[in-house]
């Protein structure tokens, strides 16, 4: 759900994403990001049946994600020009996450590698972990905060560098997205979404 935008059409949402991504990027537009024309037409797509009771007199929705189809669907009279890098940005993190990103595996090597700089008195990580723990909504959140706020604080340290790295080479991957279109707070972005 979103505040109402100009309104784009299907071409300003894919060259939107090739500008904020780079020109591959444009693959996720139909992919994982579908365009709807109007909010109307969310009652016309069968595998959105279940979307419609929940929508509210009044809601303006920008776009949202739908666990069935595992897509995101973008809602064109909703949204401006200026709207589709962080919707783009939200849906991916919704999608992924760093856990999804990184793999199973990969993650649970940086969380253990994270904890055990804490433990050892690593002042980045301590504070990381300290705003993590603040300002999750829920305990299980506070790993993936720690890393959000480590991405976004001290984007210089040498494993944080391999992290960002990482999950840049997983986006050009998975949807084209170009690295050097994507700064640390962009990155952390991603786990908050």
């Amino acid at each position: 759900r979103g505040a109402p935008g100009a309104g784009i059409t299907a071409e300003t949402l894919r060259a939107e994403i090739s500008k904020a991504f780079g020109p591959k990027a444009e693959r996720m537009v139909g992919d994982i990001l579908v365009p709807l024309a109007t909010q109307a037409d969310i009652a016309s797509v069968s595998e959105l049946a279940d979307v419609v009771p929940h929508i509210r007199a009044g809601d303006r929705i920008s776009g949202f994600y739908h666990p069935n189809t595992g897509k995101t669907y973008a809602i064109l009279e909703n949204l401006s020009a200026g709207d589709v890098r962080g919707l783009a940005l939200h849906e991916i993190g919704v999608h992924y996450g760093f856990l999804g990103m990184l793999g199973e595996e990969r993650y649970r090597q940086v969380i253990k590698q994270a904890d055990a700089m804490r433990k050892a008195g690593n002042k980045a990580v301590i504070a990381a972990y300290e705003q993590a723990t603040k300002q999750a909504a829920q305990p299980h959140q506070v790993e993936e905060e720690t890393l959000a706020y480590l991405v976004s604080n001290n984007a210089d340290m040498g494993w944080v560098k391999r992290l960002i790295a990482e999950i840049k080479a997983f986006l050009f991957r998975k949807f084209g997205i170009l690295g050097d279109r994507l700064t640390a707070d962009d990155i952390a972005a991603l786990a908050r979404a």
